[in-house]
């Protein structure tokens, strides 16, 4: 989860890293251009308000451990939001 200083929140998911995808986000932030690969739902706020970098709060939700075969990751989390 992130959120902004306005207030606003963004939810995500993956399966990576937390911190290559957070650098992910970063660096769409400081490079970002409107209508580019660059402009997502994170990026496009955080310039629009022209936020600080340093202003940003990041918290990791929820880690999920994935079975050591692999599988369908998002199966495994619809299941465990439908089964507690």
């Amino acid at each position: 989860m992130l959120k902004c200083p306005c207030g606003k929140v963004y939810v995500g998911q993956t399966c990576r890293q937390i911190n290559a995808r957070i650098k992910e986000h970063r660096d769409d932030i400081k490079n970002f251009k409107a209508n580019t690969y660059t402009d997502t739902p994170v990026s496009c706020p955080f310039n629009q308000n022209r936020h600080n970098m340093s202003q940003l709060k990041w918290l990791v939700l929820e880690v999920i451990q994935l079975p050591q075969r692999g599988g369908d990751s998002k199966k495994i989390l619809l299941q465990k939001r439908h089964c507690g």
